[in-house]
């Protein structure tokens, strides 16, 4: 029985499907975008459960996407991943404090199915 919806936004496809493969695994609905353009639009229409957002995406980062969805108060209940390759988060370390959980790449598929369960619990 699905009662969770996912949204994965990564560049990457191939990470962004096996993403999806393994919250699929785990009876989440999953959606994935690799265009960074159209995530706000997304997030807003679908209300995820989960979203699991890299930081570093052309056109528009994941940081200006968490920005914004932490403006919107309709947005709240959103549980937020934030995976990145990136090792200078640090200086984003006030607003990826708004993320329920910042991931470092490379991430195993166990580890975003335990880091899921552990947000969404």
């Amino acid at each position: 029985m699905i009662n969770n919806i996912a949204l994965v936004v990564d560049d990457d496809k191939e990470l962004a499907n096996a993403f999806k493969i393994v919250l699929e695994l785990d009876n989440f609905e999953v959606t994935t975008l690799n265009d960074s353009r159209q995530a706000l639009a997304t997030i807003r229409e679908m209300m995820p459960t989960v979203l699991t957002l890299d930081i570093d995406m052309p056109h528009v980062s994941g940081i200006q996407i968490l920005e914004a969805i932490q403006a919107d108060v309709t947005l709240d209940n959103i549980k937020i991943i934030m995976i990145s390759a990136s090792r200078q988060v640090s200086e984003y370390q006030s607003i990826l404090e708004r993320a329920d959980l910042v991931v470092m790449k490379p991430v195993t598929l166990n580890q975003v199915r335990d880091f899921v369960k552990r947000i969404t619990a």
